[in-house]
């Protein structure tokens, strides 16, 4: 008899569920991941039932940091304890030092003139009509000459290059 429920000897009660407290730490901090609210009709209730497939997050503290908590992305519990594992090495002042100068590394810059240029060549390979090439130029690259109706004056509709070149810098 199980919960009030007559049970054939053949089949046996299901097993309780099993919370599984997931907290991994560190003389550097500590990290746990837990299920911060149960969804669609999920029977396990509280943070420390992960085994089911709602959302997991993940709470991390570094000792001499604050607190952050953060959603998971997945509703794999695996897969948060791997996040986690990699939230509690990057505490280790050595690691989280590598980290930082690779993100320092400035990145390869390219002009918005060579941008655009790029964009119009790429437009162009799809083999579009003249007329949908020349719209576009209009919109984003400089115009060579003022409209001769308006005797030196700035246009109203400028184009991207245009704005950019007018505007200030720092603003």
């Amino acid at each position: 008899m199980h919960n009030g429920i007559v049970l054939p000897r053949s089949q046996k009660p299901p097993a309780p569920i099993a919370s599984s407290r997931a907290l991994f730490s560190s003389i550097y901090g500590s990290v746990r991941v837990y299920t911060r609210r149960h969804i669609n009709g999920c029977p396990l209730v509280g943070p420390n039932f992960n085994h089911c497939s709602c959302p997991k997050w993940v709470y991390s503290k570094a000792r001499d940091g604050k607190p952050r908590q953060k959603a998971a992305g997945t509703p794999s519990f695996t897969e948060a304890c791997e996040q986690a594992h990699r939230i509690l090495k990057g505490f280790d002042p050595e690691i989280a030092h590598a980290r930082a100068r690779d993100l320092a590394a400035t990145p390869e810059t390219v002009t918005v003139e060579a941008a655009v240029a790029s964009y119009l060549k790429g437009v162009r390979s799809r083999n579009v009509t003249p007329g949908y090439l020349n719209a576009l130029r209009t919109v984003f690259a400089r115009r060579r000459e003022t409209h001769p109706n308006r005797s030196g004056k700035r246009d109203k509709n400028t184009s991207l290059l245009d704005f950019l070149d007018r505007r200030a810098p720092g603003t």
